[in-house]
Parts: structure tokens; sequence; C-alpha cells
């Protein structure tokens, strides 16, 4: 069973090959989108996995749309060379909490289903900040604080 790790980087190199160094296993093939701000692309090492730096770079900015953007370029690179059992999309942050052995043995035991993240805590802050607002051009206006909250309509 093959998976593809469908990374979004945009700094901390080191950190991203210590993440690329943890996912290296002959079972994963490793596609990174490599943000259009950088300027010097990062040197990743692997020794088992194929590893990709996909050549379609899009400048990402939190909350915009240029995120889905990378996304898709790096879900339509991994579709255009091969077929996947998973596809897990992470950031180039991220730090697996198992060995691939476990990761492995999860996903064969589980084979087919799909899972997604659920959690106990309190997002609601965060949620009103990100979320119920519209960031309208955020390309041009970036750092100004023009964003506007969603308001629920209320009669009287």
């Amino acid at each position: 069973m093959k998976h593809a790790y469908l990374i979004l980087a945009h700094g901390d190199f080191e950190l991203l090959q210590c993440l690329v160094s943890a996912l290296d296993d002959e079972r994963n093939d490793l596609y990174v989108h490599v943000d259009k701000k950088v300027k010097e692309l990062p040197s990743l090492a692997v020794l088992k996995s194929q590893l990709y730096l996909i050549d379609e770079r899009i400048d990402v900015r939190w909350g915009s749309v240029r995120m889905l953007e990378a996304e898709f370029a790096l879900l339509r690179a991994a579709t255009s060379r091969a077929s996947y059992q998973y596809y897990h999309l992470i950031s180039g942050a991220d730090l697996p909490l198992k060995s691939q052995d476990e990761i492995h043995a999860f996903f064969s035991a589980h084979q087919g289903q799909e899972f997604i993240g659920y959690s106990q805590y309190d997002y609601s802050k965060e949620v009103m900040r990100k979320v119920h607002r519209y960031h309208l051009f955020d390309d041009h206006f970036k750092g100004t604080g023009l964003s506007f909250f969603l308001m629920k309509a209320t009669r009287s």
C-alpha cells in the first residue's frame, strides 16, 4: 500500500528536512510545494522514498484561495505520477508522532476508511477571528487590518 504525502512548505527548512527524513520510507512518495515567496529552494534528501519538489509554485497566503491552489497543485502532481491508497496533506512544520510501521499498520487495518480530525478544545475564539470574517483583497492590503465581520441578521 503506497502513500503520498503532500507537503506545503514555506520556511524552516531544517525542520522540513526532519519531516522528510521521518517520512522517508519505500512505501511513501513525498510531494513538496515550496511557497513562491521563498527565493532559494531547499536542498532535501531521502534514501528510500521518491521526493518531488513540484514546479508549480504559488504565493500562498493564509485564508486565501491560493492555499487551495497550492493544495490542488500538489494533488495534481501526485495523481499524474501514480495512484496511491492514501493522500496525506500536511504542513512542512508537521512531524509524525508514530513510526512509519505503525502508520502503515493502522491504515492497512482500516483500509478504505477516511479520517478527519476531532478535538474537544474550544476553538470558538479562533473561529471568530479566522473564519467569521471576509478577508477581501488579501494580496493587496496584507497587514492593514482590512477585513469585514460576517454579521448574523436579526429581526426586531
